[in-house]
């Protein structure tokens, strides 16, 4: 921003920031040229800014934008081995193996509020970050085992591996 008589000296900023809720901050100032705000909220926003000079002259801009959700990445582990969609495992004779997804990841906004839903074959059986995958009955075919990692806003990620029992 700049003045045709003031130059870029002695200008006046006032920045403000609304949500879709109609939240807002506000920062006002002489030289604040740049406004920052935390990109990790998906939603609607209008950003105006209003310069003034020295004389009482003003001009106004708005701004409106939208951030969009940011989806979760799965991360799943079997026995501490990490594995990726599409993956087949032989998993050695054992009554249960510990299977997790500690390592999923999202948006700092979204990171604490991640839920890890855990299929067997296709069917829902568990849900949370560390549990214990059950031998199952049936050891002469292959099974699926699926994560789906789902944060606040309904985004998700899925990671499906087959497996088998040595």
């Amino acid at each position: 921003s700049s003045d045709q008589y003031w130059g870029r000296e002695d200008l006046f900023f006032l920045w403000v920031l609304e949500d879709e809720f109609g939240s807002k901050t506000i920062e006002s100032g002489t030289d604040m040229r740049t406004f920052d705000m935390d990109t990790s909220q998906s939603g609607d926003y209008s950003l105006t800014l209003t310069v003034a000079d020295g004389a009482g002259f003003s001009d106004t801009v708005v701004h409106q934008f939208n951030i969009a959700n940011q989806e979760p990445v799965a991360a799943l582990s079997i026995g501490g081995q990490p594995l990726t969609d599409g993956d087949s495992i032989t998993l050695v004779d054992s009554d249960f193996w510990n299977i997790e997804c500690g390592d999923s990841t999202d948006t700092a906004n979204d990171q604490n509020g991640l839920t890890c839903t855990w299929h067997i074959d296709g069917e829902a059986v568990m849900t949370g970050w560390v549990r214990q995958l059950q031998k199952p009955e049936d050891l002469s075919k292959p099974h699926t085992l699926m994560l789906v990692v789902t944060d606040d806003d309904d985004a998700n990620d899925t990671i499906t591996v087959t497996f088998v029992v040595q």
